[in-house]
């Protein structure tokens, strides 16, 4: 008697563990840590990237860079080759964090396994044995059983608390710290490109976000993620409000100080930037052009806000051409499709992805329509000479027909043609000046 209840009470322990845990993998590398909400514990942990084709990769870069700087020199180029090989070496790990998996999921994987397999429950039972089951009373077998029920809810409840506890506190939360970083420098940024000498300080803001959010962080999570988590709270997915501060947080930002997240702190930007190499190929400079690319972004919004809706989920951190480039590995062949497409382009085409796809940067583009906002602005003394339109790589100043044009939607206040003017034409007017 004592045998089979004992084997029931395992028999339940194992139902109740496997429940839990069917869907949770140990071993599949992760896509992403904390980049949405409603993404399943499927990931566990492992390397971002096989040493050899890190360092097979990066010798590559390295090699290539330095054929280029034979040639001729470049600074930005040397100083984000430099960066590339020494973050090269510094291991990165994701692990599924606990609060981006299902709640019942997290509290049982996070645990081990509780020893039930030891003994053999096929062994022929001797005579010995036989006499040491009749020694227990059927009560007593039964208090047994009941104890083990109490001392396995006591362990799912301990571990429950202990998960709820260690998830109160958002300030050691890794979201939440980068989003306070990029805040801050975005508002530092509204404000450095007001004056003349501290314009100059863009390119090393810029090469630090390309480093730290970039290649440190692995760039994730992003701008273009809390976007996403934000979509997925209206549509009614249960996300935190530390995964949507970023993309909320730039929106008052851009209003009171300009777009200048798109061109002082993206690291997304600041990757293209870099490796721009102008005169290659002069395509999409005409104001037509920027209207055709504009309409890109706009169906490229529709299209990510449609999957999202029927999908319920962001799929597109497993394809992000980004997260390939910053961390030197991909989990599919689309991926290593897409960074290809987008390195190539960046080198012929100033900021393909930010013109063209981008729906963050469309999306603020916006903002800086409203009323009051603080925006690139020409005054009367303009003479429309053409020298803005010939500083602006970005193309939201254009020149035709003899006159020179700003579309602020496009505009990212990178501050080039303020220096390029010599007659003090352009201003930066809001409701902040």
């Amino acid at each position: 008697m004592g045998i089979h209840t004992n084997s029931f009470a395992r028999m339940q322990e194992d139902e109740v563990f496997e429940e839990f845990t069917d869907d949770y993998k140990p071993g599949e590398i992760s896509s992403c840590t904390g980049c949405s909400e409603v993404e399943s514990c499927e990931s566990g942990s492992g390397t971002t990237a096989p040493p050899w084709l890190k360092y097979g990769f990066l010798f590559l870069i390295a090699a290539a860079g330095a054929a280029y700087l034979t040639k001729k020199f470049n600074w930005k180029i040397a100083t984000l080759l430099l960066a590339l090989v020494a973050l090269g070496f510094i291991p990165k790990k994701e692990n599924c964090a606990a609060y981006s998996c299902n709640t019942e999921k997290v509290y049982v994987t996070d645990a081990k396994s509780p020893n039930l397999g030891d003994e053999d429950e096929f062994e022929t039972i001797n005579e010995t044995e036989e006499e040491e089951f009749e020694t227990f009373s059927d009560a007593e077998e039964f208090e047994t059983f009941s104890d083990s029920e109490d001392e396995f809810d006591d362990f799912s409840e301990t571990t429950l608390t202990e998960k709820a506890d260690s998830s109160v506190s958002f300030w050691s939360d890794r979201n939440f710290i980068i989003s306070i970083i990029v805040l801050s420098l975005t508002l530092l940024a509204g404000i450095l490109v007001r004056f003349k000498t501290t314009r100059k300080l863009k390119t090393f803001m810029l090469l630090g976000t390309l480093v730290y959010l970039g290649f440190i962080s692995g760039a994730c999570p992003c701008m273009i993620s809390s976007f996403q988590n934000v979509v997925l709270y209206i549509i009614g997915a249960e996300v935190k409000p530390i995964k949507m501060l970023w993309f909320l947080g730039l929106i008052p930002l851009t209003y009171f100080f300009g777009k200048v997240w798109c061109g002082w702190v993206c690291h997304l930007g600041a990757l293209q930037e870099f490796i721009f190499r102008p005169g290659l190929l002069n395509v999409l400079q005409t104001r037509k052009s920027q209207l055709v690319l504009k309409w890109i972004r706009i169906a490229t919004l529709v299209i990510l806000l449609v999957q999202i809706i029927t999908t319920r989920t962001n799929i597109f951190i497993h394809y992000d051409p980004f997260k390939v480039a910053f961390n030197l590995f991909s989990a599919n062949v689309l991926g290593y499709v897409l960074v290809t497409i987008m390195l190539i382009s960046s080198v012929l085409i100033y900021r393909p992805f930010c013109r063209a796809f981008c729906p963050v940067g469309l999306i603020l583009g916006w903002v800086s329509r409203i009323p009051g906002a603080s925006k690139l602005n020409k005054n009367e003394s303009c003479i429309d000479c053409k020298s803005c339109s010939n500083t602006c790589r970005h193309n939201a100043m254009t020149y035709e027909n003899k006159k020179s044009s700003l579309d602020n939607e496009d505009c990212i206040l990178c501050g080039d043609c303020l220096d390029s003017c010599k007659f003090s034409s352009l201003e930066i007017k809001g409701i902040i000046k």
